[in-house]
């Protein structure tokens, strides 16, 4: 059976790190939550999480409420892997940086395999100052 595979990026959440870290000017402060999911849909349209409960943010309602969360999802042979973006503490979610995710099969777990370095023209990228989520 075949299936297709869905980055959801989830719905933002509630819990902001405002005193926390650098907020992002505009559409900032972000609130974050642990909305985000993978789906698999099946050939007869039924979809099926394959894992949840991953890092989402939502920037404010001036700028809209725009959500992020799982960007992407892609095979490496049979490894599904994920882009997991938008998230850290400048996001409201301070304990878990952007991320590319391994998916373990069957166990329905992420694993960081990497934590890419931020990029030298993102100043928001910060660690909290105190422990939050």
């Amino acid at each position: 059976m075949s299936f297709f595979y869905l980055a959801e990026g989830g719905l933002g959440g509630t819990h902001s790190t405002v005193g926390q870290c650098t907020q992002v000017p505009a559409v900032g402060p972000y609130t974050g939550g642990f909305t985000a999911r993978i789906s698999k849909i099946n050939s007869a349209g039924v979809r099926t999480t394959v894992v949840d409960k991953l890092p989402s943010s939502q920037t404010n309602a001036a700028s809209g409420s725009l959500v992020s969360g799982v960007a992407d999802v892609a095979f490496i042979g049979n490894q599904l892997y994920a882009v997991l973006a938008c998230a850290g503490c400048s996001h409201g979610v301070p304990l878990k940086p952007d991320a590319i995710l391994r998916l373990e099969s069957g166990e329905h777990q992420a694993d960081n395999i990497a934590k890419p370095q931020p990029l030298p023209l993102d100043p928001f990228r910060s660690e909290p100052k105190s422990r939050g989520l």
